[in-house]
């Protein structure tokens, strides 16, 4: 398979493992966990705890970690002694860091014994008004969907999970095309919610046919509505692909994802399978205060949750036109007009699992999961 590189990233993942001597050597490093992006959102700001994982062994080991803001000199974030360490172990800094501006920012990670330099690494960030990425562009090697025996190709989808902070709304899916994608091929963004257990359909952007000029370039796929997300919950963003004799090559870095972080479905058995490595599939966000943009005297109620089908969807002192109703794979199952305060659909011939009741007006979508027992 071909491979091929972008363009040098503005992201840093620069390593040296020079240990003088000395046995330590960190073999990662990391300000985010379990999943550690490159690129923040400004409405998905955490506080970040620098940690290392070292082998080797030591005495009196000083783990510092030295952060660079975009608009400042650099400044001890965090440190943690230890009297004796002996890998394969982790180690954390005491304090934590919250970025609170726009700009680049970097984690400088050193390690010392008995006042000797050991070995250090270097990671950056960025904060930007309203992209989410886990990607740092570097592109070993495309990913496609394979042939199925017959000079075409299997369909399929891929993308990475991430984990929303606080509430928002995704407004776009940015996909990286390679070079070798067939001009023509259609390609779709899709967003499915994360439940622990399931991956549950929840949006899917209009299908976008690939042009010469895109080729080797992002490209933005627009919801058809704003997706509204809860803090806490956790979201996958996928590129889909029909399949057929025009492949879609989608860029895959040489990041390696945490297990279950980086997801491909395929289009041959419709099972979900680990992506070894971080694909270049990003989210876009727009933060609002109030995510669904109700007004402060509208109500929105959905009961009663979990239920035997009957639903009564209340949306007082509200502007949403209409409702529809999709099972968990995304299909629609009603779809209803809001001409009152409240209004009462059947459930009752459906089956038992779970359902979202996407509410729907101009400019934004809000979304409820329901029980049907």
């Amino acid at each position: 398979m071909k491979k091929t590189l972008l363009p040098m990233s503005i992201f840093a993942l620069l390593t040296s493992a020079s240990a003088y001597g000395q046995t330590l050597t960190i073999e990662s490093a990391t300000y985010d966990s379990p999943i550690e992006y490159s690129i923040y959102p400004l409405s998905q700001l955490t506080a970040l705890t620098p940690c290392v994982d070292i082998s080797g062994s030591g005495t009196n080991v000083l783990l510092e970690a030295i952060y660079t803001a975009p608009a400042g000199s650099p400044q001890t974030s965090s440190s943690l002694t230890e009297p004796t360490v002996s890998g394969p172990m982790q180690l954390c800094g005491q304090d934590s860091f919250t970025p609170t501006e726009l700009g680049m920012y970097s984690f400088d990670f050193n390690l010392s014994e008995n006042g000797v330099a050991a070995t250090s690494t270097l990671k950056s960030f960025e904060v930007t008004g309203g992209t989410f990425a886990r990607d740092r562009s570097q592109m070993p090697t495309p990913y496609s969907n394979g042939d199925d025996g017959t000079g075409s190709t299997n369909s399929y989808e891929a993308g990475n999970l991430f984990e929303f902070e606080n509430d928002d709304q995704i407004v776009d899916i940015q996909v990286y095309i390679d070079p070798t994608t067939a001009v023509g091929a259609l390609i779709y963004g899709v967003l499915y919610e994360f439940d622990g257990v399931n991956y549950n359909y929840m949006e899917q952007t209009a299908d976008h046919t690939i042009t010469a000029n895109e080729l080797g370039t992002w490209i933005t796929l627009p919801m058809s509505i704003p997706t509204s997300v809860s803090a806490g919950s956790e979201f996958l963003a996928a590129a889909g692909h029909y399949g057929g004799p025009d492949a879609i090559f989608i860029g895959e870095d040489q990041l390696t994802a945490p297990a279950g972080t980086a997801k491909l479905l395929s289009g041959i058995d419709n099972t979900w399978y680990d992506a070894p490595n971080v694909l270049l599939v990003r989210v876009g966000v727009q933060n609002t205060a109030n995510t669904e943009t109700l007004t402060n005297d509208a109500v929105v109620q959905v009961y009663p949750n979990p239920s035997e089908g009957m639903i009564t969807v209340a949306t007082e002192n509200s502007d949403f036109s209409s409702l529809e109703v999709v099972d968990f794979l995304g299909k629609s199952v009603m779809n209803e007009q809001l001409n009152a305060s409240s209004t009462e659909i059947d459930l009752t011939t459906m089956p038992a699992g779970m359902y979202i009741v996407r509410l729907i007006r101009e400019n934004s979508i809000h979304t409820q999961k329901v029980i049907i027992e």
